[in-house]
């Protein structure tokens, strides 16, 4: 299930299978990474603290040298497997900040977690970038510099790295952060989830990179409210009322092609300012960052099977691509745009599931995500290593592809080859191309 990426399903059988029996440390190490997924990082703790419990006597053993290598390198293994997701969470319980009311404490103990997954596994060198990072988010952060380290990481395919970058520039203070490197990085993470199979979590990141664009005005004056109204008006939870007001704001702006076939919309375009587009950009810089994020949350619907929101987010993509000239990502938008259409009325169906691709993961990605390989215990607990639901990413292919075009092209869900294909590597400064 965790690999298919049903969390919950997979979350909901080791919680059955420790309450049958809670003397199984893979099976708390592997409910703590279903936690860390759901974004439960005070669960995940829990549940890592009582795995090193259950570990404490191998563990010492382990320290004394008195293990066969046999034993010592799987226990290794499973040990750093479970630092390193405690640590994650820890870091998630800091705060975005990381300057809140014990935050300190947590980010000390995160590092501590990093030093002894690194004294367990030296020759790691992901360890050692991550256990730097951390120390650097302790200091006071650049945005320019944690784009640049995310948009590095994503191209060298270190997409966790990347997202976890692209986080640490959100979590800095607002004040110190404009609010286009806002957008380029919740457009930029999106395509990160996209690419790890976190559909749920690439839709609200393209929800908050729109919400930046169509900000509504808040009595209490807070920034963060307004982004949240907005996000509760247009964002993929609101359904059509949602992408009615998300196509009135685009009809609102004064794009290229706009300006050529229209006298009046030429001499509007001379009074328009650099801000009018939203989150301090452009109409055109704006309505090219919101085809990118409609672009791959209607990729991410696609994959959750909400094929009725994804034709529409496709649909505006790409009437807006079209006002900017830019015909080929427009048709390919539209094509995604009929496909789903189609699957939502049953006028096509779903193609057979594809072979896998072998998968692509750094050291540390295996640490932090995949669970245990504990036959014994599944067999115990029943069918945990099977999904009877396998999920669109299963059927629709190759979703590790959904991210990794550095052409700048938003393809979107191609219907030739049934691959996600949205692109995250954009051309220029940063990956959202912002």
């Amino acid at each position: 299930m965790f690999k298919a990426g049903n969390y919950s399903g997979a979350l909901n059988a080791y919680s059955r299978a420790i309450q049958l029996d809670d003397c199984h440390a893979a099976v708390r190490t592997n409910r703590a990474a279903c936690r860390l997924a759901l974004g439960e990082a005070a669960g995940c703790v829990e549940d890592c603290d009582r795995a090193w419990e259950l570990l404490a006597e191998r563990k010492e053993r382990l320290d004394h040298e008195v293990l066969g290598e046999a034993e010592a390198m799987p226990l290794r293994r499973q040990l750093v497997r479970l630092l390193v997701r405690r640590a994650q969470a820890r870091v998630t319980l800091a705060g975005p900040a990381g300057c809140g009311e014990g935050d300190g404490e947590h980010m000390a103990a995160a590092l501590r977690d990093y030093e002894e997954a690194m004294r367990l596994s030296p020759s790691d060198p992901t360890l050692e970038s991550d256990y730097q990072e951390l120390l650097a988010a302790l200091r006071p952060a650049d945005a320019a510099a944690l784009r640049q380290r995310g948009d590095a990481r994503f191209r060298s395919g270190d997409y966790e790295g990347a997202a976890v970058a692209f986080s640490a520039l959100l979590g800095l203070p607002r004040s110190r952060v404009p609010e286009s490197e806002r957008l380029a990085a919740f457009s930029n993470r999106a395509a990160c989830h996209l690419v790890l199979e976190r559909y749920s979590a690439a839709v609200a990141d393209c929800d908050a990179g729109l919400a930046l664009l169509l900000p509504q005005p808040s009595t209490s004056g807070s920034m963060a409210a307004a982004a949240a109204k907005s996000v509760a008006e247009f964002g993929a939870a609101a359904g059509e009322t949602g992408i009615a007001r998300l196509s009135a704001w685009a009809r609102s702006l004064v794009l290229p092609m706009d300006v050529r076939s229209s006298p009046v919309a030429e001499a509007a375009a001379t009074v328009e300012t650099s801000g009018s587009g939203g989150a301090g950009l452009t109409p055109a810089a704006a309505a090219a960052a919101a085809a990118r994020l409609l672009t791959r949350r209607g990729a991410a619907g696609a994959h959750l099977q909400q094929f009725a929101a994804a034709a529409a987010d496709n649909r505006l993509a790409a009437d807006l691509l079209t006002r900017l000239g830019e015909t080929a990502k427009a048709d390919a938008a539209a094509v995604d745009a009929a496909r789903m259409q189609a699957l939502e009325e049953g006028r096509e169906q779903l193609p057979p599931r594809p072979e896998p691709l072998p998968p692509q993961q750094t050291p540390q990605q295996q640490s932090s995500q995949q669970p245990e390989d504990q036959t014994q215990t599944h067999a115990e607990v029943g069918q945990l290593s099977e999904d009877p639901s396998p999920g669109i990413s299963r059927v629709l292919g190759a979703s590790k592809l959904a991210a990794q075009d550095g052409s700048g092209d938003n393809a979107g869900w191609n219907a030739a080859t049934t691959v996600c294909t949205t692109s995250s590597a954009e051309g220029g400064a940063g990956l959202g191309g912002e």
